[in-house]
């Protein structure tokens, strides 16, 4: 057992962070301590594994903070122990490697609930394509919301969010092991330009070609997630029935999938707007 460190608190914000239940156990925990520590402005904050001087602990609001010496290290805060516990058995993966164009596997886990206290649920994937003993799989369900924040998908947030910590809470390291790196074009828009430099990425988004390739009717491109109801406020979720494409159009906005009750048309959206993130990726078979 050991202390989590900042990234791996990172990774654990990405399963859904320190909010409802969870959070409200924090504050009553550090209620019903307060006045056992020498310094009672730090109950309730836990500390966090750091590798030089700068000491990081979580406050209350689950915010990472750090302080520059052992100072504030009394018997007010606490300490959250991890631990790695094995989930792959043989037959999960022998059934990914056995997949078929179309169908839906199970791989990796992620929690898109209110409460952090919910168990991890295996992430849904739809089986896109397979090429020479590897399958390409896009969620079937959106995992997570985003602002794509640049013209580029080189340069967006999106890229460096699911490639980073989502990438780390979401997979084992069986399952890192199976993930391929893919090249990806640094940009790509709807005149058909395609930029020489290539990105190289474990997970991505589909460009809007590949979208209406594997997506060709409109009732295909529906994607409702159960979680994301859940996990965003009610008037957020209304206006956000968006799922990122990587493509950009002429004017610098990102193409989207834009949902409705009966089918979704790709549309043009500002790169500062939030929009669902369904997220592809190449799945090495032998």
């Amino acid at each position: 057992m050991f202390a989590p460190s900042y990234e791996e608190y990172a990774a654990f914000v990405a399963y859904g962070g320190l909010s409802g239940i969870s959070q409200a156990y924090l504050t009553v925990s550090a209620s019903e301590s307060y006045g056992y520590g020498e310094r009672d402005d730090m109950i309730g904050c836990w500390c966090l594994r750091s590798n030089d001087d700068e000491i990081e602990y979580v406050d209350y609001d689950g915010e990472n903070q750090s302080m520059s010496s052992m100072s504030g290290f009394y018997d007010g805060m606490f300490t959250r122990p991890a631990m790695w516990i094995g989930t792959e058995t043989n037959s999960e993966i022998e059934d990914i490697q056995a997949c078929q164009v179309g169908d839906i596997i199970k791989f990796g886990k992620t929690s898109r609930s209110l409460y952090w206290l919910d168990p991890p649920k295996p992430i849904k994937w739809k089986v896109l394509e397979i090429k020479d003993g590897k399958a390409l799989v896009i969620s079937e369900e959106t995992l997570t919301y985003y602002t794509y924040d640049d013209s580029s998908w080189e340069n967006s947030t999106i890229r460096k969010e699911i490639n980073g910590s989502y990438y780390n809470g979401w997979f084992s390291d069986v399952e890192k092991s199976m993930i391929c790196t893919t090249e990806i074009p640094a940009k790509e828009t709807t005149d058909g330009k395609v930029s020489k430099k290539t990105v190289k990425d474990k997970i991505f988004l589909l460009s809007e070609a590949e979208v209406n390739k594997y997506f060709p009717n409109p009732a295909d491109k529906l994607c409702i997630s159960e979680y994301m109801r859940q996990d965003m406020y009610e008037e957020v979720y209304y206006s956000v029935n968006y799922w990122w494409t990587r493509t950009t159009d002429d004017k610098g906005n990102i193409r989207t999938v834009y949902m409705e009750e009966d089918g979704a048309e790709i549309v043009d959206r500002e790169t500062s707007k939030y929009g669902y993130v369904r997220p592809a990726m190449w799945i090495d078979l032998t």
